[in-house]
């Protein structure tokens, strides 16, 4: 999913904190790397989920997905604008569909180290603009991936499957 790019990008990122929350098959590897490199600024928290996960969330400026596989819907980042953060994102698969591009986050090329750390940068030197995206990414939650349109998208195929019956 793209964790071990992401602390390479962050490596000289000193000022910047990464917290990385998660678990899965590289999780050791990845503890192993953070301490042979001595990155105190990056810190391995584990999976989270309610409250912790939302306090994560609130507590950054933004959520990152430097995924370098092919996904569909990135629920991820939906919670990152549900919470107005904007979304540094990999530019592959469905988060391009989720994600617009210096609107309400930014599309990195995926895998490589540079294009994430500059935008990782960017966003760090650009608070103001970082709230701006992250309520743009609040608006669009709401106005596309809310329960009641949801529902209504939903309504909307049960009527024409039943118009076509």
């Amino acid at each position: 999913k793209g964790v071990f790019t992401l602390v390479d990008a962050f490596a000289p990122l000193k000022h910047c904190t990464l917290v990385i929350a998660g678990d899965g098959n590289d999780r050791e590897a990845l503890a192993r790397e953070v301490a042979a490199r001595g990155l105190e600024h990056v810190k391995l928290v584990g999976f989270k989920s309610g409250a912790e996960l939302r306090e994560l969330i609130r507590g950054s400026i933004a959520t990152l997905a430097p995924s370098e596989w092919y996904e569909t819907f990135g629920l991820t980042l939906t919670e990152s604008f549900a919470h107005c953060r904007p979304v540094i994102a990999s530019a592959i698969g469905g988060m391009t569909e989720i994600v617009d591009h210096e609107t309400d986050g930014i599309l990195t090329t995926p895998g490589y180290v540079l294009s994430l750390r500059e935008a990782v940068e960017w966003m760090a030197k650009s608070p103001r603009r970082a709230v701006e995206m992250g309520m743009s990414g609040r608006h669009k939650v709401e106005a596309r991936f809310s329960p009641e349109v949801h529902l209504a998208k939903i309504q909307d195929v049960y009527r024409h499957v039943g118009a076509m019956a």
